[in-house]
Formats: structure tokens, C-alpha cells, sequence
């Protein structure tokens, strides 16, 4: 075998390695939770949501310019269907410091606005979401009639990919009055402080 032929073999090993390495390591950042919301016991004094006392009430906070949380919206669509309001369902929209009113504006806030039933709200400097200790968008949290925090966590099983994870099965279980299996399910999407500008939008 040549020398050339070689060196064009061995050239195509390097590139194909560091194709199948990227691959990895963005497959890697997809299935890499961020921190589960640090939600209080009870529901938390001073909200400006209205807790259901008739049914278990979620609360889904997103960042409106977090293309992951595309999917994750999807997903409580199909599980607001299965739902079929036995629970109260807010959807937080963060308005971070720093950012001027419309900035909320969007695919993400667009979808919330059309899911029947649910109730869309423009959180201000992110006020509701620190009241629910959500620092990554896509948090969701659920409480109990009586206000007792009963799950936490995402909806989705990768950054950005739709597909019913554990979360639905778990909040089902809670609308329907039984203990979940667990009461958390990891929570795949972008850090809310960290996406604070259209511009700096990653896929």
C-alpha cells in the first residue's frame, strides 16, 4: 500500500473519530440534567398563583427563549390532554431582569396560550420562579390540594426531544390520588439566567 494511500486512510480515521466524538459529547450534554427545582414543602407565601383546593395544581416555568423547552411544552400539551383537567396548570413565562416587556414573546409563550385550560403567566424578573426554586427551564412542580409539594422535576427525556418520560406516569398517579413511584424526574433544558438575550440563543 502506498504511502499516499496511507496517509489518505489515516486522515479519514482521524475525521471519522472526531465526528463520532462530537456526536457524543452533544448527546452526552442532552441527557445531562440540570438541578431539580428547590421548591418548598408548601406551597410558597406571597404567590401570585392561585392554588386549586379541589385538585392538585402544576406549575410549569419556562424561559421563552430556550429552544429546548420547545419539546418540553409539547409534552405537557399531551399530558394536559391525559390530564383532562384534573389538575390546575400555570405556565410561568420568565421575564428576566434586565430585559424589556415582549421579551416573553414567542414559539415557547404562543404554544402555552393555545393549550385549553391552562393559565399563561408573565413573570416579572423571574419573582415566580425563584418562589419555586426553578433554576432551569422546563421546572415543573406539583402540589397537592392541601399545598404539600408532591413532584418536581421535567417532563422531557432529552434536551430538546419529545417523547413521554417518567414525569407523566408519576403526576398522573398524583391527579389521581396515589403516591407516585418517585416523586422527581431529572430536568433536561437550559439554565434560566443563562439565556438572557435572543442573541445568545443556542440550539
Amino acid at each position: 500500500m502506498s504511502s499516499r494511500r496511507l496517509l489518505l486512510y489515516g486522515g479519514l480515521a482521524v475525521w471519522l473519530a472526531i465526528i463520532v466524538g462530537a456526536f457524543a459529547l452533544i448527546w452526552r450534554y442532552k441527557e445531562t440534567p440540570g438541578a431539580l427545582p428547590s421548591a418548598p414543602a408548601m406551597w410558597p407565601h406571597g404567590s401570585a398563583l392561585e392554588r386549586a383546593v379541589d385538585r392538585p395544581t402544576l406549575v410549569f416555568i419556562a424561559h421563552p427563549q430556550c429552544p429546548c423547552t420547545r419539546a418540553s411544552i409539547n409534552e405537557l400539551a399531551r399530558l394536559a390532554d391525559e390530564l383532562n383537567g384534573r389538575a390546575r396548570i400555570h405556565v410561568v413565562v420568565v421575564r428576566p431582569p434586565d430585559t424589556e416587556p415582549g421579551f416573553e414573546d414567542g414559539p415557547v409563550i404562543d404554544r402555552a396560550r393555545e393549550l385549553p385550560g391552562v393559565r399563561v403567566f408573565v413573570d416579572v424578573d423571574g419573582r415566580e420562579a425563584e418562589r419555586f426554586g426553578a433554576a432551569v427551564s422546563g421546572s415543573t412542580v406539583v402540589y397537592a390540594r392541601d399545598g404539600s409539594l408532591q413532584f418536581r422535576g421535567g417532563l422531557t427525556t432529552a434536551r430538546g426531544h419529545e417523547g413521554r418520560g417518567p414525569a407523566h406516569d408519576r403526576i398522573l398517579a398524583i391527579a389521581a390520588g396515589t403516591p407516585p413511584d418517585r416523586p422527581d424526574a431529572p430536568v433536561l433544558g437550559c439554565a434560566i439566567y443563562e439565556v438572557t438575550t435572543r442573541s445568545e440563543v443556542r440550539p
